[in-house]
């Protein structure tokens, strides 16, 4: 999988990054037929055009791109939080944590509102205010 295209995604950690996802994803497949990992590291490069310029060297910036890139596996393969600490430290498994709590906070309101008979385009004021409040509980790194 070709992880190039910004100079975050060249740094070494990000690299492995890449590396782990991989391994970790192997196997797995997308609707369209490509390599899952594929996705994980088109969210490395998504997060990381979000980074200023002269913001790339910076640990915050590589950390944000590496939890990116392995914002699936906790949820999609049998890979710990301890997996995670132990490889790339505890800023990204807090962040990869968070982001699993996003997807499955996400996911329970997408089978809320399917029980519900609801569609995508109906929420309401109520329901944007309560998912604001839960996402401002969950996530405390304003990465």
């Amino acid at each position: 999988v070709d992880i190039t295209g910004h100079e975050l995604l060249v740094n070494s950690e990000v690299q492995r990054a890449g590396e782990f996802a991989a391994l970790w994803h192997g196997g797995q497949w997308r609707r369209t037929g490509e390599a899952y990992v594929v996705h994980c590291i088109e969210t490395g490069r998504l997060v990381s055009c979000l980074v200023p310029p002269g913001a790339a060297t910076s640990l915050r910036a590589q950390q944000a791109v590496i939890a990116a890139i392995l914002h699936d596996v906790l949820d999609d393969t049998a890979c710990t939080a301890q997996d995670l600490r132990t490889h790339f430290g505890s800023e990204v498994e807090a962040l990869v944590l968070a982001v699993t709590r996003l997807s499955q906070v996400n996911q329970l309101l997408r089978r809320h509102r399917r029980a519900l008979g609801l569609g995508a385009a109906e929420w309401s004021g109520e329901d944007a205010h309560t998912l604001r409040s839960v996402v401002l509980a969950i996530v405390d790194d304003p990465r």
